[in-house]
């Protein structure tokens, strides 16, 4: 490993502009790791040295991937996260759909009348008794009502998180929508799930 991440240091962070600088470094490097020398001290000085930064290798190519955790959530995609949580909704399946629906805008509004943030139909907030006025212009509870809708959906389909993305999009009876419309359905799972990777987020 040591010698893996000291040919990387010599090809791509120190720019050596003489041979004989080349050869005096190599020889003291050398020199250190016979003796037991501290390294990356040694590597550090030279960095300073040279106004370059060193570039820590990974200590195995084979790591597994991690998603960078997000420092902080703006106030809406919060939001959206503490409902999802307490409601017993993935949050990063929650932010994905809000984000495609709408953004998190609570202004917009769809083609065929879809209110809000979570994009929610008229005919479906009839269905559950949401207020279709307080939809379209309080995000809270748009957020709240959207959620409950999603929380409905995986319950209704046993857990199984992209019946339920499909059944946000297409309805409860998705699987027997035209092959237009599972196109669509399909392209709208798809595109939800792309966006769930950028939320490493959870409930704590």
């Amino acid at each position: 490993m040591l010698r893996e991440f000291l040919c990387v240091w010599i090809l791509t962070v120190v720019p050596l502009a003489a041979e004989d600088v080349y050869g005096a470094r190599w020889a003291e490097l050398q020199r250190r790791i016979a003796e037991g020398g501290d390294v990356q001290q040694l590597l550090r000085r030279w960095a300073t040295e040279d106004g370059a930064a060193i570039r820590v290798v990974p200590e195995s190519p084979t790591a597994p991937f991690r998603r960078r955790t997000l420092d902080g959530l703006d106030p809406d995609r919060e939001q959206v996260r503490i409902v999802a949580c307490q409601a017993n909704v993935p949050p990063d399946l929650a932010l994905a759909v809000f984000e495609h629906e709408s953004g998190f805008n609570n202004r917009a509004r769809g083609e065929k009348g879809e209110l809000g943030a979570g994009q929610i139909m008229p005919s479906t907030a009839a269905a559950f008794g949401f207020d279709q006025r307080r939809l379209a212009t309080d995000y809270n509870y748009n957020v709240r009502s959207a959620v409950a809708i999603m929380h409905w959906l995986l319950a209704y389909f046993a857990g199984d998180e992209q019946a339920a993305i499909r059944a946000y999009n297409g309805g409860t009876g998705w699987r027997s929508a035209s092959l237009a419309a599972s196109a669509q359905i399909e392209n709208y799972a798809s595109a939800v799930s792309r966006l769930r990777r950028n939320y490493a987020v959870d409930c704590r």
